[in-house]
């Protein structure tokens, strides 16, 4: 599967994470898949769920063992939300508002490293 590099800068310029790497789900069925089936995610890592529309776009949990939140992040890369993410919950979770895209990382990662508004900035692709 395809990874790219990014790191989520605050809206004002004035910080940013430390880089993450992020498997890229396009297709129907790498959505589907998602982060299924893994006993853990190692720090600075997640998923990049690229939508073929601009919509109110779900997610949910089936064999999904490791604790996730999920951002929503609109086409200009602004993070519009984030919902966290149970274990084997088979609840969907629906973005709030539209967006293109959502990633997917350890629940509580952003929180502990993005305070305040940010938009996600990728830096490298086909790592």
């Amino acid at each position: 599967m395809r990874r790219v590099q990014g790191y989520f800068e605050a809206l004002d310029g004035s910080h940013r994470t430390t880089l993450v790497t992020l498997e890229v789900a396009r297709t129907p069925e790498e959505r589907a898949r998602g982060l299924m089936n893994r006993a853990r995610l190692t720090p600075s890592t997640g998923m990049l769920f690229v939508f073929d529309d601009h919509a109110q776009h779900s997610m949910w949990m089936k064999n999904t063992f490791i604790p996730l939140d999920v951002l929503w992040v609109a086409d200009s890369g602004r993070v519009v939300g984030r919902t966290a993410l149970t274990p084997l919950d088979p609840t969907s979770r629906r973005s709030p508002v539209p967006v293109r895209y959502a990633v997917e990382l350890a629940q509580g990662w952003y929180a502990a490293n993005a305070r305040g508004p940010h938009r996600l900035r990728l830096v490298r692709e086909d790592l």
